[in-house]
């Protein structure tokens, strides 16, 4: 959990050269459907030079060697503090793949899990390789490190199980055909949720929340975060299935993390770059 609050403490800054503008955000309190505080943020943004070639941040990850790994439609990019450098594709055993339209990037130590729309790769000891998995139209992956397990939301063969060790790959119960836009999970319960364009679900199928809008689930501790195409972040607190007060932002909402250090949620926007929304106490 450490490591995850560093990365993106560091990512910020890289974000703002990324993505092109960072924006401070002002708070501004109205109440929600349940009369739960609603929290928006009124966008004052600050335009930084870009000096990548960027043709849309669809992910971020660290690896603990340092490096700072962006993926985009363009390609693969690593960043180590001194330079860029894209990687488009590799060749291994005779064969190039293209790393291009990076849908999700996950890292695990010094390794890196990258999906494209169509392939999942690694790169481990400065090498690409191809792992074998048969995931149909990839949408997003997320990795469980504990249990050595890469969840991979598809948008044509529904939620599938990559066993990293094994080398093997299930499908996920209930989920076996049909689009998944992204899977989310708490460990701590050894449940999960995924998302498809009906809404927000948990393993068992019971839908946690209807919209067909959302555009990002992430789960940190017992908070899961749900990000929607209209600036708005659903907080729904897992021990207790219940739903915090909701935060808006004034753009689509394509990615949200948080840094537990500085009890900061990141909000990588369409348009705006970056929302920084400072979570004391898990209130804004």
């Amino acid at each position: 959990m450490k490591k995850t609050a560093f990365l993106f403490i560091l990512s910020a800054s890289l974000l703002a050269s990324t993505l092109g503008s960072v924006s401070l955000i002002t708070p501004v309190y109205a109440t929600n459907e349940n009369n739960a505080p609603t929290h928006s943020f009124m966008s004052n943004k600050t335009e930084i030079a870009v000096d990548l070639e960027v043709s849309g941040a669809e992910a971020l990850c660290q690896t603990d060697d340092g490096f700072v790994w962006i993926g985009q439609y363009s390609g693969l990019t690593r960043y180590d503090s001194d330079e860029y450098v894209t990687y488009k594709s590799f060749t291994e055993n005779g064969k190039t793949y293209s790393i291009i339209n990076i849908r999700g990037l996950e890292a695990d130590g010094d390794t890196l899990y990258v999906a494209t729309y169509q392939n999942i790769f690694m790169y481990k000891d400065y090498q690409f390789s191809y792992l074998d998995v048969n995931a149909g139209f990839i949408k997003d992956i997320t990795l469980d490190a504990t249990n050595n397990l890469l969840y991979i939301s598809s948008a044509t063969d529904g939620g599938i199980v990559y066993d990293i060790n094994n080398k093997t790959s299930s499908k996920l119960p209930n989920l076996e055909t049909g689009n998944v836009n992204d899977i989310a999970l708490d460990v701590k319960r050894n449940n999960y949720y995924y998302q498809t364009d009906a809404g927000v679900f948990d393993k068992t199928g019971k839908m946690i929340y209807s919209s067909a809008i959302i555009l990002d689930v992430y789960a940190y501790d017992d908070i899961l975060y749900m990000g929607d195409s209209e600036g708005l972040i659903k907080r729904y607190d897992m021990a207790n299935e219940t739903f915090l007060a909701d935060i808006i932002v004034s753009d689509q909402i394509n990615k949200l993390l948080y840094s537990e250090d500085e009890e900061i949620l990141f909000v990588a926007c369409e348009t705006d770059g970056l929302y920084c929304v400072n979570l004391i106490n898990d209130e804004p």
